[in-house]
């Protein structure tokens, strides 16, 4: 006859294979997020921005294209990384995005840390499950841009706040500098660190000794570092901050998007995440309650009404967060039906792994190409690099000077042809009045005259149309374009990508033999 005694010496023994099970987790987390990329399939429009600014740190020693002198004054992290990646395996996509890679699976790892400490080892282990199967984090993780830095980096923060917290020591406070500092370099969104860092501190700061004479020490340092990474963010957040209060006062918000992204696609973790913090309340467990829910109100506040456009990568932070509260409340469901039996950290593991089995929003197939629209279709998915290496066999021997080159995404052509070789940006959104890209220095084309003057002049062109942008286009152009050019290429969806992600691209030129 099975013991209580002997069940609780088999979990034990199970549950002392934690180490164990978490490396195989991130063995696992790093082998979905790496595979295929070796194919280097074709960037994005920002992945080819954050590869420009990468090679720009190689040639120039700083985040900036050398022909304009235009300089990156955001990413400093990502495209460090990036650069250094770059100078050891080449410059192609694969090196660009395996910074990414790496990050992603250290995530798996921050997130098993926080929920231990938080709650415990075996909801850790759930959480940790979570992340590693995530398809949106999985996906994230195989792009040349730093948003699971920013995550890994946030997460980092808030272990280090919890942890500072509790022991009060130098050396925890160090890590909570520097990870916030690291956050703040990797995305402006690291500064919400701060209010959320300065609630907790409140909270849990009055239960210390001496608490108002470290208050003062803690905020005088705490202004420091927010003076500090204010200077090199300038540029990012001036705008943004010059546009807050009237934004504010006239309701602009995307709590409707952010609504359908967490309640219609996440509906189970964002409800379950809930009901973990009312439980968390009523526990009062004031530490943890105040670190999760300041980390997740503020930021969703952040990312609804600061931002200017809704994006669900701006948002991935938030999903550890559900994944660890999920697992909590998860865990205090088991404990409910076995009422604290030995079984209950095996129904625990049991019911995520389901969760994970059944499938939505969660994958165990080795894929080639994770989709970044398995959500919201939102990004186009295109194969850049084809037209572009067409463009390239079509000019190679020729004068470049001789030929234009007209696109809407100034990064794409600038990378797979180089500085210099993007001519004209199309903008229908751009000031009359403001003539030169700054940043490649292209000239803008805000009407259908100003390309028909750009088709006359030059004997030979290309021009690239993609359907998602067309809102951008000057009226009348894509009709003239194809009335008038020579169509060379046409895709309705990339070959690498997903049946459902369909973006088609059109490629037409002049001058040229037919």
């Amino acid at each position: 006859m099975i013991t209580d005694n002997k069940i609780k010496k088999i979990l034990k023994l199970f549950f002392s294979f934690d180490p164990i099970i978490l490396i195989l987790l991130m063995s696992i987390g790093f082998f979905l997020r790496i595979n295929g990329l070796k194919s280097n399939y074709s960037f994005w429009t920002d992945e080819a921005s954050t590869a420009r600014f990468s090679r720009g740190i190689l040639e120039t020693g700083f985040p900036k294209i050398s022909r304009t002198n235009y300089k990156e004054n955001t990413y400093f992290t990502t495209t460090y990384f990036t650069a250094l990646s770059f100078k050891i395996l080449g410059q192609t996509e694969f090196a660009a995005r395996l910074p990414e890679v790496f990050f992603g699976t250290l995530v798996i790892l921050i997130v098993y840390l926080l929920a231990s400490e938080s709650f415990n080892p075996v909801i850790g282990l759930g959480a940790s499950l979570y992340t590693t199967f995530s398809y949106i984090q999985i996906a994230w993780s195989r792009q040349a841009r730093g948003y699971v830095i920013l995550e890994f980096f946030f997460l980092l923060s808030l272990l280090f706040i919890q942890r500072f917290l509790k022991k009060k020591d130098t050396l925890n406070l160090i890590g909570v500098l520097l990870s916030v500092i690291l956050s703040c370099l990797t995305h402006p969104l690291g500064l919400i660190l701060f209010p959320i860092s300065t609630l907790c501190f409140l909270t849990a700061g009055r239960e210390m000794p001496s608490y108002f004479i470290f208050s003062k020490k803690f905020f005088v340092l705490l202004l420091l570092v927010f003076s500090f990474l204010i200077y090199p963010l300038r540029d990012r957040l001036l705008p943004l901050l010059s546009q807050i209060m009237p934004r504010l006062r006239n309701g602009v918000n995307y709590v409707p998007y952010y609504h359908s992204l967490f309640w219609r696609q996440y509906s189970l973790f964002s409800f379950m995440s809930i009901l973990g913090l009312f439980k968390l309340f009523l526990e009062r467990r004031k530490l943890t309650f105040t670190l999760f829910f300041a980390s997740m109100t503020v930021y969703f506040f952040s990312i609804c009404f600061l931002l200017f456009v809704p994006f669900e990568k701006y948002s991935l932070v938030l999903f550890p967060l559900l994944f660890i509260l999920t697992s909590y409340f998860l865990f205090e469901i088991s404990s409910m039906f076995t009422k604290n039996h030995p079984y209950k950290e095996f129904l625990f593991l049991f019911l995520a792994g389901l969760i994970v089995l059944n499938g939505n929003k969660f994958t165990l197939e080795q894929n080639n190409f994770y989709t970044l629209n398995y959500d919201m279709k939102e990004i186009p998915e295109i194969n850049y690099r084809k037209v572009y290496e067409l463009i390239e066999t079509k000019i190679k021997d020729l004068d470049r000077t001789s030929i234009a080159v007209v696109e809407y995404s100034k990064d794409i052509p600038a990378w797979y042809l180089g500085e210099g070789n993007v001519d004209f940006v199309i903008r229908n959104y751009v000031p009359h009045e403001i003539e030169k890209d700054p940043d490649t220095g292209a000239i803008f084309i805000n009407t259908l005259k100003q390309f028909e003057k750009v088709y006359n002049t030059y004997p030979r062109g290309f021009i690239v149309l993609i359907e998602h942008n067309f809102r951008y286009y000057p009226e009348g152009l894509v009709s003239y374009v194809r009335r008038n050019l020579e169509l060379e290429f046409r895709e309705e969806r990339a070959d690498f990508s997903t049946d459902h992600n369909t973006w088609p691209i059109e490629l037409y030129s002049w001058g040229f033999d037919k």
